[in-house]
């Protein structure tokens, strides 16, 4: 062949292969690289030419240079769409969160309304739901992760103080973390989807986008502490009112029975904190009021139902329109019925109108009226005056007597009961009010009636005989202005405080907030006076002081006191004292103070002028603290009728001479050891309750005390005696002398028999401190305390 036409044909057949290159080329960025090719077909395989072979090594590194190219854009969109084959698939994590509401005993808290915040990278959203019966709520789909769940309990209340019913036990458990995958894998679920490409022609032979779904489940415990308990008062009859305390002072929560479902009580949990909260079961009749405190039942705040049997009712007041007008007589002078009963003024003439009593009063028969009178003398009388004497009780003896509470003399002792109750029963009689009205009954009949309080304490309630709780009170500040020369300086704040702790009647608090009331005192006008002449021996010494206060009540934000005044003085004289001795040694006479001295000396000893001198000064000293003691107790005498904390006389023997209290151990009250607790005791009069006799002085004393001889958790029991203490300055002129402060107290049956009847209401008792010791024991002596 010609070499022309060899050449010819070499460029013929390279042309065709570049052309055939060429075609190809475009076929593969038809298919986008999408088909896995792994050889090159319908190549020549005997080209020798080297320039020919060149060319075709040519084309194939810019074949394979494009696909290089073309994989890594279809790469990016497999990177893009995440699903087609060949490559791993989409993992998807669905977050489910299970709130468990329980109680502290692991039960669940079924139809609890709760609020659940989503708080995450994308906003904040809330979600409300209620508990179902097995106490769980579900949030599904918690997304996006992480996130805090907040749990927020809707402010569902109960009660009069709006209370929410639960809370979260640990506040730290308010927020919960949701992380992706927590929990427990529940299901998975697997998808594929057809990946449309951009050429018709091959979408049979497209890729597929496939993705997975994994579904995780995490349960959280919410442990509920529950802030109200229940209580379900049964066997309550109708009208019955059912009451408690609330966290308001001077207001109660109330709830009225229909008699025929139970009375469901919610109170604040945390009034059990100290037991049982007292409910008060009241219901009125025509006869009068009856009322019953019960105060021991389970109180479990996750009991279903807490049962409260109601407690049998006793009466405690009468309907004013069923008390006779003789019981107006009750506790009025003697004189007001001899005015009313003219019988009564026959009494000198006629004694079989008159019976002595053995514990000291005396029954007067009213004549025609059917009505006797028990009268006792008083101790200083009602209103002050000896001679009077007071009606401690009324006793009607026939129908002509009258009738109470619809009941005379002659009744069934059925009918009795039937309309006021059981009562306090013995064999012969009936009581009711604390034994303030009684019916003595015969042959199943009432014989006669007695009645020992006026109409109004018959009307408003007497049974209230139980010791009242001290005030809370907060005490500030005491400014004291001025001081004594003489004497100690004032201990104000803390000898206050210190004194009416001890007296039972208030209880400190450390702020106003946390107190009822608060008190605010202010000393001056400190006064001394000093009579010397002696050797310096402070022979009379006076001083006085005056006491203001004032008393808030914080509740109401009224005064209660305001700048009350209480004057307060002591004086201690020994020229009375000595005055025997001065006319034995005869000196009596105007003379030096070195004389006086001198004499004194040489006619009773250098011992007994040193005593004197000693006795004297610790006298001296002793007056301001008795001021500042008599101050305070006065008072403590006056927040007493405040707080009306005094305690009951509930019986008095007037055959042993005792006399039965209120009070106990849990009160403070001590029966043993060198110092028992004594009481002062009180009676009603016009001016209010007034104590038996009493003075005190520097250097003297006179009053009567209630002493402690035995004692319980709730009551003790006392005898009266009579106080006496005084200076005693024993002098001889050949005999030992002395100078001393001495005390007697002996028991007084007799003034314990002018004490009356504590079924009256109208005898009381209040604690009483003992005063400072005036001197010390002489030396040698064995001097009375």
């Amino acid at each position: 062949m010609d070499m022309k036409w060899d050449v010819r044909l070499l460029r013929v057949v390279s042309l065709a292969m570049v052309l055939a290159l060429l075609s190809e080329q475009v076929l593969w960025g038809q298919v986008r690289t999408s088909l896995n090719i792994n050889d090159i077909t319908g190549r020549p395989s005997s080209i020798t030419a080297s320039s020919g072979l060149r060319k075709a090594q040519l084309a194939q590194r810019q074949y394979e240079r494009g696909k290089k190219k073309q994989d890594t854009v279809a790469q990016g969109r497999i990177d893009k769409n995440k699903g087609l084959v060949g490559s791993k698939p989409t993992i998807n994590v669905v977050q489910n969160l299970t709130l468990a509401f329980v109680d502290v005993n692991g039960r669940p808290v079924a139809q609890l309304p709760v609020s659940l915040t989503v708080r995450g990278k994308s906003g904040t959203k809330s979600v409300d739901a209620i508990t179902g019966n097995d106490g769980r709520v579900t949030a599904q789909r918690v997304s996006p992760l992480p996130a805090a769940v907040e749990i927020t309990l809707k402010p569902s209340t109960v009660g009069p103080d709006a209370l929410p019913e639960w809370a979260l036990k640990d506040p730290l458990m308010a927020s919960v973390l949701v992380e992706k995958g927590t929990g427990t894998r529940i299901a998975e679920r697997e998808i594929e989807q057809p990946y449309e490409v951009a050429s018709l022609a091959f979408v049979a032979k497209a890729p597929a986008k496939r993705s997975k779904t994994y579904f995780y489940s995490t349960t959280k415990r919410v442990e509920l502490v529950r802030n109200v308990v229940d209580l379900v008062c049964s066997g309550v009859p109708a009208q019955t009112e059912v009451s408690w305390p609330t966290s308001r002072p001077g207001e109660n929560g109330t709830s009225v029975s229909d008699g025929a479902s139970p009375v469901v009580v919610q109170l604040p949990a945390s009034s059990f904190a100290f037991g049982s909260v007292p409910l008060t079961f009241s219901r009125k009749s025509d006869e009068g009021v009856f009322e019953a405190v019960s105060n021991d039942y389970p109180h479990d705040p996750y009991a279903s139902e807490n049962r409260v049997a109601s407690p049998e009712m006793e009466l405690v007041a009468l309907n004013r329109d069923r008390i006779p007008q003789c019981a107006d007589l009750v506790l009025e002078r003697g004189t007001r019925v001899e005015e009313r009963y003219s019988e009564l003024k026959r009494r000198n003439k006629d004694k079989s109108l008159v019976e002595a009593n053995v514990d000291g009063s005396q029954w007067w028969k009213a004549g025609k009226a059917g009505l006797w009178f028990r009268l006792r003398t008083a101790p200083g009388g009602a209103d002050g005056k000896a001679s009077d004497s007071l009606v401690e009780c009324v006793r009607m003896v026939s129908s002509s007597g009258g009738s109470i509470a619809g009941i005379k003399v002659g009744d069934d002792e059925s009918k009795v009961r039937q309309l006021l109750g059981a009562g306090s029963e013995t064999s012969r009689s009936i009581a009711y009010l604390d034994r303030g009205l009684r019916f003595n009954l015969a042959a199943h009949k009432v014989d006669s009636v007695d009645i020992f309080r006026p109409t109004d304490l018959l009307a408003s309630g007497t049974t209230a005989f139980a010791a009242r709780k001290p005030a809370s009170v907060y005490v500030q500040e005491c400014d004291v202005n001025g001081h004594w020369s003489k004497g100690p300086v004032i201990s104000g704040t803390d000898a206050l405080k210190a004194y009416l702790v001890r007296t039972g009647v208030i209880t400190l608090a450390d702020s106003p907030d946390k107190a009822d009331y608060t008190l605010s005192c202010r000393i001056s006008d400190l006064v001394e006076k000093q009579d010397m002449p002696l050797d310096m021996i402070p022979l009379k010494y006076e001083c006085s002081m005056t006491l203001t206060y004032s008393l808030k009540d914080n509740v109401t934000g009224n005064m209660v006191f305001n700048n009350e005044m209480i004057k307060s003085s002591s004086r201690s004289d020994f020229w009375e004292a000595l005055a025997p001795v001065l006319v034995v040694v005869g000196v009596l006479m105007k003379k030096s103070d070195s004389d006086l001295v001198k004499v004194l000396v040489g006619g009773l000893g250098v011992a007994f002028v040193q005593a004197l001198k000693d006795s004297a000064k610790q006298a001296a000293v002793q007056c301001p603290l008795l001021v500042e003691q008599t101050a305070y107790s006065r008072l403590a005498n006056g927040l007493y009728d405040t707080f009306d904390c005094r305690s009951r006389v509930t019986k008095i023997d007037y055959d042993k001479g005792t006399l039965t209290l209120n009070v106990g151990t849990a009160d403070g009250v001590k029966a043993t050891g060198a110092n028992p607790s004594s009481f002062e005791i009180l009676v009603n009069s016009q001016s209010g309750p007034q104590p038996l006799q009493f003075k005190e002085e520097g250097t003297s004393a006179d009053y009567y005390a209630a002493e402690v001889i035995s004692a319980d958790e709730h009551t003790c029991v006392c005898t009266l005696k009579h106080v006496k203490r005084w200076l005693r300055v024993k002098y001889g002129l050949f005999g030992k002398s002395f100078v001393g402060g001495m005390v007697e107290a002996s028991d007084d049956v007799a003034t314990l028999r002018k004490i009356p009847d504590p079924a009256t209401g109208i005898v009381s008792a209040r604690m009483k401190l003992r005063f400072l010791p005036l001197v010390p024991k002489p030396t040698g002596m064995a001097a009375e305390q």
